[in-house]
């Protein structure tokens, strides 16, 4: 018989690792295919970066993101991050920067050259908690089947 605390603790080891890589592995895609389409449909123009957009992370180190503003070509003037340009070090203002944005949602910027849109990065280290997970997974099951290993035995006092 399976101990229910050990059946809980399985399931997390398994199930949170399986649950984040999906996740990663989707929002990675998903940001790659909108990349993809933004370089088929876009329109790449020069923009002026104009401020920098500050993050702070937990280890401590500061993100900064480019704020642009450019033209579109019926004249609309745009201001918005770039965020697939963050750096650790603050981007120069005035500086100008080829950009592809969405005709339909100019707000909808990248740098011009990025392909994935960060999505790669996302999509492997997605892979990476899946592997994590289906390891686990099938070394708790051998030590389940092992019967010379009984890891779902409680020792108990007496």
């Amino acid at each position: 018989m399976i101990d229910t605390g050990f059946a809980v603790v399985a399931v997390l080891v398994v199930g949170m690792p399986v649950l984040v890589g999906l996740a990663m592995c989707f929002f990675g895609i998903r940001a790659w295919v909108r990349a993809r389409n933004l370089v088929t449909t876009g329109t790449q123009i020069s923009a002026t970066i104009v401020d920098n957009q500050q993050e702070s992370h937990s280890d401590g180190q500061m993100m900064f993101i480019p704020v642009v503003r450019f033209r579109t070509t019926d004249g609309r003037e745009v201001t918005t991050a770039l965020e697939n340009a963050q750096s650790h070090r603050s981007h120069l203002t005035n500086t100008m920067v080829d950009i592809l944005y969405d005709p339909s949602n100019p707000q909808h910027v990248q740098r011009a050259g990025s392909t994935t849109g960060g999505g790669v990065g996302a999509i492997v280290l997605g892979l990476v908690f899946l592997g994590f997970g289906i390891l686990a997974f099938k070394l708790i099951h051998s030590a389940m089947a092992d019967p010379m290993l009984d890891i779902t035995h409680r020792f108990s006092a007496g």
